[in-house]
């Protein structure tokens, strides 16, 4: 009998995450945040690792490989060392910013002194691992954090026919093993680097991250928000802050990025040069200087290749207004972006990088399988649901009825004006919720914005809701001539006059522009029947679907997640596998 090939990616970075391939297919991935309730937490994904094991049937002595993004994996235990060492950083930045002529001496000790640093960190995560899990040391091996990047939507999105194509990777992100960007020609298995690496030091994400944190939002969280602000913003100020932004960063003629000062720096450097820009000029300037960039990047970059069809990883790539940018430019001619693409996104590349060097090691053909869909966290029986219910006096308190079809009983509520949570099946992995953990409502309903932002979210008034639509009816309500697929929610999309109707609720209510899932039947059938039954009832072809949490906090997980949820806010209806619970 032919034996299992088991393989780990770990990326114990922010939003720290484990995923489990056997045999070359991916059967789970999950972020530690979802288990222990802390946002984007960091560190070693114990608990992660442990459901992953634990609902595979093996001991970690089985695993044939354990691979760690990057060549120095954070080796942190907790969100307080964190919290120290990033602390030590700040102070640096600082530091050098008042006194930039000590930082070449400081850059040149710390390059003697990092290969040790490096390795001596390397050898506590191992050490780590090899108790945690009883393995031996040879078993355990780090990999580059950018061929993390470009691995994970390379054998987690494209089919082995894809993957004969000659393709152009890009990947970009805040930093990785001394480089923050690079381009590649993925062509017959091998990945050849095209014109030059971009340097931690010139990073696009971080002068965005930067950004972020002078706005006083919450640095590698909040960008989104950033994002979501900038249509706001009149066009004669954000010109001026872009005047002042595009002179920070630009693009260099070799494909790298270059930068006025250190990334280290840039908080410092946005605090002398902004001072009178008003928060809105600032958010939209940014967002028009990453958009132009990085069209420029992928414009060129085929201009230098010849190669059309275009895959992207690494984390700035979750804003979604540039992919779109760059899905219209005509030089695209297939797009694929990876989903949740940030850190957590590597522990999916890395397992296929394991799997690959374990094939090679084997001698066996290497098979990776794309991935059907992001449905790859716990589910739970009925059993155990039933457990929580009686826990937490959920008869007694609420109106709890078991549905025969409980899907058309969703679409009942939503067409009536209700808002309901939905808890279904396995979890999604990544940043998106896509159904299974989620907040439903009439995409029509602007008034439903309000009672989900002041009653049950908490959101930031400015911040728009996205839609899941059929795939079917997508060209009635978006402008999507290439038929780009967006299962993932990682591209947004222009409206149709009609999309504008119906989507009001569900759609940024400034430019109008939307990020929606575009869900086909096998993908998630009890959800799509859910959405096919509201269409009988109302006509529409979506809903609105926003994540199952309240804010600051990760997606609901559990049924104990779910239940402490849905009674610290203002929900009145949770729809928790057959189990519909009312508020009386």
């Amino acid at each position: 009998m032919k034996k299992d090939i088991n393989v780990v990616g770990l990326s114990p970075s922010h939003c720290a995450t484990a995923c489990l391939l056997q045999n070359g297919r991916i059967i789970g991935a999950v972020s530690e945040e979802r288990f222990n309730r802390k946002k984007n937490c960091f560190g070693y994904p114990k608990l992660s690792l442990d459901y992953l094991l634990e609902t595979a049937g093996i001991e970690g002595k089985d695993l044939d490989l354990v691979v760690l993004y990057g060549f120095a994996p954070l080796a942190i235990d907790s969100e307080e060392k964190y919290d120290f060492i990033y602390q030590i950083y700040d102070g640096l930045a600082c530091f050098f910013n008042r006194f930039p002529f000590l930082k070449l001496p400081y850059d040149l000790l710390y390059g003697l002194v990092r290969p040790g640093y490096t390795h001596r960190w390397r050898q506590a995560v191992a050490g780590r691992l090899q108790k945690e899990l009883n393995l031996t040391r040879e078993k355990i091996v780090c990999v580059d954090h950018h061929l993390c990047h470009a691995y994970a939507p390379l054998f987690g999105l494209l089919s082995a026919e894809q993957r004969k194509e000659k393709l152009l990777l890009f990947t970009n992100d805040g930093m990785g093993d001394d480089y923050c960007a690079a381009v590649n020609i993925f062509d017959k298995g091998r990945m050849n680097l095209v014109g030059r690496k971009t340097a931690n030091d010139h990073s696009l994400a971080l002068v965005y991250t930067a950004v972020t944190k002078y706005l006083g939002m919450k640095t590698l969280e909040h960008e989104y928000k950033v994002m979501g602000l900038a249509p706001y913003a009149d066009k004669i100020g954000q010109r001026k802050s872009y005047e002042v932004l595009q002179k920070l960063v630009w693009l260099n003629d070799d494909l790298s990025f270059g930068s006025k000062i250190a990334a280290p720096s840039y908080y410092y450097w946005l605090k002398d040069n902004l001072h009178f820009h008003r928060f809105d000029w600032i958010a939209g300037a940014i967002q028009q200087l990453t958009e132009e960039l990085l069209t420029q990047w992928i414009k060129r970059g085929i201009e230098k290749t010849g190669i059309k069809k275009i895959v992207l990883g690494g984390g700035i790539f979750m804003n979604v207004k540039a992919n779109m940018l760059i899905a219209e430019l005509p030089e695209v001619q297939k797009l694929f972006i990876m989903p949740s693409a940030t850190d957590e996104s590597t522990a999916i590349g890395a397992a296929f990088i394991g799997y690959q060097k374990k094939c090679q090691e084997e001698k066996i053909f290497f098979d990776p399988h794309p991935l059907a869909n992001l449905y790859l966290g716990p589910d739970y029986t009925e059993a155990e649901i039933n457990q929580v219910l009686k826990k937490s006096e959920c008869f007694s308190k609420y109106l709890v009825s078991k549905v025969k079809n409980i899907e058309k009983k969703i679409a009942e509520l939503l067409a009536e004006g209700k808002i309901v949570a939905r808890f279904s099946g396995r979890m999604e992995w990544g940043a998106r919720a896509l159904g299974n953990r989620s907040i439903l409502a009439d995409p029509r309903k602007l008034q439903t914005i309000k009672v989900i932002n002041e009653q049950i979210k908490g959101r930031d008034f400015w911040m728009p809701f996205a839609p899941t639509i059929l795939y079917e009816r997508q060209g009635e309500y978006l402008v999507n001539p290439q038929k780009m697929g967006a299962p993932f929610m990682v591209l947004a999309f222009e409206t149709t006059p009609k999309g504008r109707e119906v989507l009001q609720a569900a759609i940024h209510p400034y430019d109008f522009t939307c990020r929606p899932q575009i869900l086909k039947k096998e993908q998630n059938p009890k959800y799509y029947e859910m959405i096919k039954e509201f269409e009988k009832l109302t006509g529409v072809g979506a809903v609105l679907n926003t994540s199952f949490n309240l804010h600051g906090d990760p997606i609901i997980c559990s049924p104990k997640d779910a239940m402490e949820t849905f009674e610290k806010s203002g929900l009145k209806y949770l729809a928790m596998e057959d189990y519909l619970i009312s508020k009386k």
